[in-house]
């Protein structure tokens, strides 16, 4: 079975061409628009890794993702954190957890390497041996 990749984000463009790139990589992927979106999904799925925008409508993406962690600590280095503001790029340092972050606008060769290494570090292998053309 293949990694079921959660995207949230208000942007239904963004989380259109996400859902549509990510499928062509391999992956399974559910996408929300808001943080009730987002728990829900996260309590009725085997979510492996989240994509998160910073700047969701109603609260702030790293305060969901601290929230996320308390409740399913398991996503613990699992939540990426996206925003098209450049003052964002480093990691996000909040609570005494860290993000690492996906500038927007991204490439899906970017997502889908940072993806891949998130998920390889997490289990000890690369998927399928692919580096999805990155160094």
């Amino acid at each position: 079975m293949n990694p079921l990749i959660l995207v949230v984000d208000d942007d239904p463009a963004v989380r259109a061409m996400l859902a549509r790139g990510l499928s062509k990589g391999g992956y399974e992927v559910a996408c929300a628009a808001t943080a009730d979106d987002a728990y829900a999904l996260l309590a009725d799925s085997r979510v492996e890794l989240l994509l998160l925008d910073l700047w969701l409508q109603h609260l702030a993406g790293d305060a969901l993702a601290l929230a996320i962690m308390r409740q399913w600590p398991e996503m613990a280095g699992r939540i990426v954190l996206m925003s098209g503001d450049p003052a964002m790029l480093e990691v996000r340092q909040a609570g005494g957890a860290s993000f690492p972050m996906l500038a927007k606008p991204f490439t899906l060769a970017q997502v889908l390497y940072l993806i891949d290494d998130i998920l390889a570090r997490s289990s000890g292998q690369r998927r399928n041996g692919t580096d999805h053309g990155q160094p």
